[in-house]
């Protein structure tokens, strides 16, 4: 199975993505190697970077591209309900979440799943808070977290 990269040139930072033949695989702010072919025309990254310049032109609020992520059975709970619940604009604990998957205890194990999440923005980690609704631990940077939530908060508001 043939892996392709391409680049996409968000008002954030560029974003690095990495599909195979059948879904995006990556999505993350990390630098792109030096040894990159960069392929935008095949087909799950044309539609990745056309869903990336909708969502920051606030015309889109939810990604289709087809995704595959590999983890253990609760991480790939937490990441089916975060990206099935946590709709745009809004934000969930990670208290809630853990809750809602009946792992009360299991906070710091949702954070963990967030933080490996290798999808970034199109698995909406960036929505998921402290208890105190403060904005904590996101790869790309607090600041980047903050103008993503930022930015769903205009788009729903009509700025």
């Amino acid at each position: 199975m043939s892996v392709k990269h391409a680049v996409f040139h968000s008002p954030i930072g560029d974003l690095h993505l990495i599909a195979n033949d059948n879904a995006l695989i990556q999505c993350d702010f990390s630098e792109i190697p030096l040894d990159c072919p960069l392929m935008p025309k095949f087909p799950i990254l044309a539609q990745a970077l056309d869903e990336l310049s909708a969502y920051f032109a606030g015309e889109l609020r939810d990604f289709t591209v087809p995704v595959h992520l590999e983890g253990a059975a609760f991480t790939q709970q937490v990441w089916e309900y975060t990206q099935q619940q946590v709709k745009f604009g809004k934000t969930q604990a990670y208290g809630e979440i853990a809750a809602a998957l009946n792992k009360p205890k299991a906070a710091r194990a949702v954070g963990v799943a967030m933080r490996n999440n290798p999808v970034a923005l199109i698995m909406p980690c960036h929505r998921v808070v402290a208890s105190t609704g403060k904005l904590t631990g996101y790869a790309g940077g607090i600041w980047r977290k903050a103008w993503l939530l930022a930015h769903e908060m205009r788009v729903l508001d009509g700025v």
